[in-house]
């Protein structure tokens, strides 16, 4: 019997050395699915919460070790760095990352406003003619109260500002009376928006 030949199974390319900023699920499917890919992955620890899901998928480092992240890239060989939340923009570091000149999958400068600013996708829809579902500003609960009698529809209701410490995060209304409702109960503190979800920036609440 001739011999067989032993099969070659090819092993994933390595798709490079990439650090995650951020905790919990997401950091960690992030990281799964690089890791998955080949990738070398570790994650800085950005909050207090959340620690043990990343470290099932590579290093992890706690801003309490490590108040940057800075010195860390060059140590471990980063190629890339994937921020899991905008509040990055805001940490102390920030300044030495982008001067660092290491490539981070995120907007930067004034290109964070697509991330930040909510109707930014709004005016940047109507100044190229692309559709998009009416939007209403009303700077309180009785202004959107008004717009909602004018508008008897449900909405998705946010915060005009994406940030992960807004006091309202997304509602989505099935009916008038669960829209009714939640104006209510939300917080306006930082206002919030609304999507129509049949279908101008101001402080206050901005329902589209």
């Amino acid at each position: 019997m001739g011999q067989r030949m032993a099969r070659k199974i090819s092993k994933p390319k390595a798709a490079g050395s990439l650090m995650i900023l951020g905790v919990g699920s997401f950091a960690h499917s992030i990281g799964k699915t690089l890791a998955d890919a080949g990738a070398s992955v570790s994650t800085y620890l950005t909050r207090n919460y959340g620690h043990y899901a990343p470290t099932l998928v590579g290093p992890t480092f706690s801003r309490e070790a490590y108040p940057s992240p800075c010195p860390l890239l060059q140590g471990q060989g980063v190629d890339c760095v994937i921020p899991q939340s905008i509040d990055w923009a805001q940490a102390p570091w920030a300044g030495e990352l982008l001067r660092s000149k290491m490539p981070i999958f995120s907007p930067t400068g004034e290109a964070m406003q697509i991330e930040r600013e909510r109707d930014l996708a709004r005016r940047l829809c109507a100044d190229f003619k692309i559709p998009f579902p009416q939007a209403y500003v009303a700077s309180n609960r009785l202004e959107a109260e008004k717009i909602l009698a004018q508008h008897p529809e449900p909405f998705v209701i946010k915060n005009p500002l994406c940030s992960p410490t807004s006091p309202v995060h997304t509602i989505l209304c099935e009916t008038v009376e669960d829209t009714r409702a939640w104006l209510r109960q939300v917080n306006y503190a930082e206002g919030c928006s609304s999507r129509n979800t049949s279908a101008a920036r101001r402080p206050g609440i901005s329902c589209w």
